[in-house]
């Protein structure tokens, strides 16, 4: 359950967004940015 919450579930800090898309947002941002 804890993979289940700290990646996978939806949180309204993030609008909704797992924090492994935003997580994966942010690093492509930063790809993109170099």
């Amino acid at each position: 359950w804890i993979a289940y919450y700290n990646e996978r579930r939806p949180h309204s800090t993030f609008g909704g967004r797992t924090p492994d898309e935003v997580y994966a947002t942010a690093e492509m941002t930063e790809r993109l940015a170099a």
